[in-house]
């Protein structure tokens, strides 16, 4: 999720789009959001597997008036796939495009419109509204549920030099208010619920479908595991960060940087991946990591290979233990020793660092 951006509009400038606060991220400031702090941990699920279908205008949907636009594309992106994987079970067809094999149903999500309304002066309440659409339809195409949802963000003027922020601020209210009453919608719906009841008959007679059942890319995705060889770093709870923090397992911090090995002896790997589970971790669209503070690296070979930030949703630390697992360019490993680092992210003025937890490392690899 890369955020909703506040840009000059390439009609202005010609070739050249500029960003104009850093990162070209939105600041979430004194925004409270509703769907993703409040409401996705409390959803009902459908026990109907679905493809999501976004297009291509969707994923980089913008608005532009006058000389400015903003980018909604990557949020609009990201908060629809976490309200499609809340609400249904998200299947992963891509192994095996155009078939429609395991899935029940195709959600397609379409903008139908932007609608600003910026008044003139300092403290007046200015809004921007967004009108989406949903259709939930089987994979021959007949159409089991349409819903227009609009959602809309009210804030009031900025000065001068703070307005660029509140716009981006009324953006990102506005995608959160729509999303959560899309929510609503699908959790309501008499159609959908219906469609859900006839598959969970027609799946077996005697009890409604509990669990999804697994989909064929999958368990091939499965079979193709063992193949890989797999390299334990770390198994048990690593404290990361400067501070006393009563509440981890280790209270007590245990260093600013992990390091570890792993030996890849006879040949070099086709593919290699490192999958690092964590909590509390400041999380890729918090206000601090916006403005450039507490990234956290994966470095191998002295080689930066991500920021795990970014692999983290939400808005908040978060307790709960997440899995991360990153693909690795096969040209930063070699034969055989090889280091690893996990760096943890440090405000500007190098003494104080963000504090979470490592739980498990691993690095898997293949020929």
């Amino acid at each position: 999720m890369k955020g909703v951006r506040l840009m000059h509009s390439a009609k202005i400038i010609g070739f050249l789009v500029i960003f104009v606060i850093i990162g070209g991220c939105v600041s979430h400031r004194g925004v409270e959001l509703k769907f993703t702090d409040d409401m996705h941990e409390t959803l009902k699920k459908y026990p109907i597997r679905i493809r999501l279908e976004l297009s291509d205008a969707y994923m980089a949907a913008k608005w532009e008036g006058g000389s400015w636009g903003i980018l909604y594309g990557p949020e609009l992106t990201s908060y629809s796939t976490i309200l499609a994987d809340q609400m249904f079970h998200l299947v992963d067809d891509q192994a095996s495009p155009g078939s429609e094999s395991n899935i029940d149903a195709v959600l397609i999500a379409e903008i139908l419109s932007f609608d600003h309304e910026i008044k003139m002066w300092t403290g007046t309440e200015s809004k921007i509204s967004i009108s989406q659409k949903w259709t939930l339809k089987e994979p021959l195409g007949r159409v089991i549920w349409i819903q227009t949802v609009s959602g809309t963000g009210v804030m009031e003027m900025g000065t001068a030099g703070s307005e660029a922020i509140r716009q981006e601020e009324r953006a990102l209210l506005a995608i959160d208010d729509m999303i959560y009453k899309s929510a609503k919608e699908m959790s309501s719906s008499i159609e959908i619920q219906k469609f859900s009841k006839i598959l969970a008959s027609s799946n077996n007679s005697k009890t409604a479908l509990a669990v999804a059942p697994i989909p064929q890319a999958q368990i091939e995705r499965s079979k193709k595991d063992v193949d890989f060889t797999t390299i334990n770093l770390l198994d048990h709870s690593y404290h990361m960060g400067d501070n006393i923090v009563k509440r981890f397992k280790n209270p007590k911090p245990q260093g600013k940087v992990f390091e570890g090995k792993f030996n890849i002896a006879d040949f070099n790997p086709s593919t290699i991946f490192v999958t690092i589970w964590v909590s509390d971790m400041v999380p890729k669209s918090h206000e601090q990591f916006l403005r450039g503070y507490y990234k956290t690296k994966l470095v191998i070979n002295d080689s930066k290979v991500s920021i795990l930030n970014k692999h983290i949703l939400g808005r908040k630390d978060n307790s709960k233990i997440e899995q991360i697992t990153i693909e690795v360019d096969k040209h930063i490993v070699k034969k055989g020793s090889n280091k690893i680092k996990i760096i943890a992210g440090v405000r500007g003025d190098k003494n104080n660092y963000d504090d979470f937890q490592i739980h498990k490392v691993i690095v898997r690899y293949k020929k």
